[in-house]
């Protein structure tokens, strides 16, 4: 009988831990940049550290632009699908 209850507990344990609870989508609120001035894309590539930033003539790929923050995933899907060497993209 002991070893039944335990069994049972165990078991209840478990799906306990293994239960997953959703949590809040809560959108996040960035402040608008609509009124603030940014530098041009060369000027920001001129200003970057040229020990810790690399710009390759010959690369397979190189894009200077402005970019939404919401767009920042559409670039990275398009830089890795120029990436054949990339594990895991087709």
């Amino acid at each position: 009988m002991n070893k039944m209850i335990c069994i049972v507990f165990s078991l209840c344990f478990f799906i306990h831990l293994s239960t997953t609870y959703a949590e809040s989508n809560q959108k996040l609120n960035y402040p608008s940049n609509r009124n603030k001035s940014f530098v041009s894309e060369d000027v920001f590539y001129k200003q970057l550290d040229k020990k810790i930033y690399k710009e390759y003539n010959n690369a397979a790929y190189s894009v200077r632009k402005k970019i939404l923050f919401k767009e920042v995933a559409d670039e990275e899907f398009s830089f890795l699908q120029k990436q054949p060497w990339v594990v895991g993209v087709v």
